[in-house]
């Protein structure tokens, strides 16, 4: 009984924690998040650029308030729909079509030091009107501000052009000997790079792992690509801020990787104005493979969720083929690509699995142990009754027993030697005598029944009365059943003669 109440507390606490997991997992429907920056100088202008997501769908209305430390940096400008409410306060408000948000605030870095912007406030609406959960806790912006000259930076607010060109994806551009600070991407600082023998300025991480250069289009349009020293070429980038901070450099070209045939190859739009080859999972639409770097400067291939506009770290040595081993062709194959799609459902599948399975076994447990528990009763009453039988019979032990006891406490009978004494002294000629005698008698009986048997032929041929032949039938019965007691007295008495000839005429005496 004690075991099976733990099982049953167990199996309890199971099924309580599995939809509390299942809560955990799915509380915020909404994230936002700001960049981070580092390396800012007094009096140089930076950019902060917020970002709000809806994880299940499109956004409606947005409404975020947003405080900073208005002695460590001043409000600039930024998104029409942000309002400097003063005294460090700044409220953004404004309806969205999609399912992502991004908009940029402009400051002034005035003290050296750290300095934070960070979310007060916020409601966020979907499609259907609905108020969204966000991830807490809160998001934020930290920016390190270094020691500087106390004057803005030196810069136009056009880039200018240089005379060195690069042709990407057979489109000329022209390289930029410098460009605004304001489009310096998040965790890249400027720098000096050559390019085809003419130094132009530049951006490059603080590791050294990447290096940009910005270039300028026909129509003056301006934007950074990712700049190959060793072949002096360029391929278009789009940099994006995850939400621990770092940044994620997405690249332009596949390069040397071949995926399983359920990717396929499609350019996806990263922006109104770009797009960058990718390759679309045609089991679940909404996830596709990039190349990007890292901020380690490494390549490898990550996952984009279109929905929640999250990346994921995918794999860097991607070799299977359409046609291998590891295709999706086979049942193998397919199991494998449903478990990796649909991780959650299958591990929901298999708690529930485990509890069946476990309430299966707790039953047969149970039925088994009450049908010990029948069959002992059932053994020990035949026991009972096979004891009870052996007992009581009139064979058993213990009456054979008490027989035993009662023959052992009789008298020992004794015969008296006399009477056989007198039996020795008869021999076998007197034995014969006998047996003469006795022959000579019924030989006589014999002749006078038949005597009397003509009479009664003579008498009944006379026509005497019937009551004659009545006493006659009763004679004659009566004489039957004599006749055969005589045979019979007759011949025991031959087999004793019989007997005796071989007999010693010695006596066994059993002691009763």
């Amino acid at each position: 009984m004690k075991l099976m109440k733990r099982l049953a507390a167990m199996l309890l606490a199971v099924c309580l924690v599995v939809p509390c997991a299942s809560l955990a997992v799915n509380a915020a429907d909404g994230l936002i998040f700001f960049t981070d920056l580092e390396g800012i100088s007094v009096g140089e202008t930076f950019t902060i650029t917020g970002s709000v997501v809806n994880r299940d769908g499109n956004l409606s209305q947005v409404d975020l308030t947003m405080s900073y430390d208005s002695t460590a940096m001043r409000y600039v400008g930024g998104d029409d729909n942000v309002t400097d409410q003063g005294d460090g306060t700044l409220v953004y408000s404004g309806s969205v079509d999609g399912s992502r948000l991004d908009f940029d605030m402009q400051f002034e870095a005035l003290i050296q030091g750290e300095t934070r912007l960070e979310q007060e406030s916020a409601e966020v609406t979907d499609a259907n009107g609905d108020t969204l959960n966000l991830l807490d806790p809160p998001g934020y912006s930290d920016v390190q501000i270094v020691e500087g000259d106390g004057t803005a930076a030196s810069s136009s607010t056009t880039a200018q052009a240089s005379g060195v060109t690069l042709t990407v994806n057979d489109t000329e551009y022209t390289v930029a000997s410098s460009y605004p600070d304001s489009e310096l991407p998040a965790g890249f600082v400027s720098a000096d790079i050559t390019v085809g023998g003419e130094t132009v300025t530049g951006a490059s991480r603080e590791n050294g792992s990447a290096q940009l250069v910005y270039l300028l289009d026909g129509n003056n349009d301006g934007a950074f690509f990712l700049y190959n020293s060793e072949d002096n070429t360029a391929s278009p980038i789009q940099i994006v801020t995850l939400t621990s901070g770092s940044t994620l450099i997405l690249l332009g070209d596949r390069g040397d990787v071949t995926l399983p045939a359920r990717y396929q190859e499609v350019e996806l739009d990263i922006s109104d104005t770009q797009t960058l080859p990718a390759w679309q999972d045609s089991k679940n639409s909404r996830y596709y493979l990039m190349n990007a770097l890292n901020a380690s400067g490494d390549r490898a291939l990550y996952r984009y969720d279109s929905t929640d506009q999250t990346y994921q770290y995918y794999g860097d040595d991607v070799t299977t083929t359409a046609s291998g081993t590891n295709s999706d062709s086979g049942i193998f194959g397919r199991v494998s690509t449903f478990v990796q799609d649909h991780v959650d459902v299958v591990m929901i599948g298999a708690g529930f699995a485990f509890l069946v399975l476990l309430l299966l076994i707790i039953i047969l447990a149970v039925k088994l142990h009450r049908r010990n528990l029948e069959l002992d009763d059932v053994y020990d009453e035949l026991d009972e009754l096979t004891k009870k039988k052996g007992s009581d019979g009139p064979g058993g032990p213990e009456r054979r027993s008490e027989s035993r006891e009662s023959a052992e406490n009789l008298p020992e009978i004794q015969m008296p030697e006399e009477q056989f004494d007198e039996f020795e002294q008869y021999g076998d000629e007197d034995f014969e005598e006998y047996d003469e005698s006795e022959d000579e008698e019924f030989e006589d009986y014999d002749d006078d029944y038949e005597d009397f048997e003509d009479d009664y032929e003579d008498e009944e041929e006379s026509d005497e009365d019937s009551d004659y032949d009545s006493d006659y039938d009763d004679f004659e019965e009566d004489y039957e059943d004599t006749k055969p007691s005589k045979k019979s007295r007759r011949s025991k008495k031959n087999n004793e003669q019989n007997n005796d000839d071989d007999d010693d005429f010695s006596i066994d005496f059993i002691d009763l």
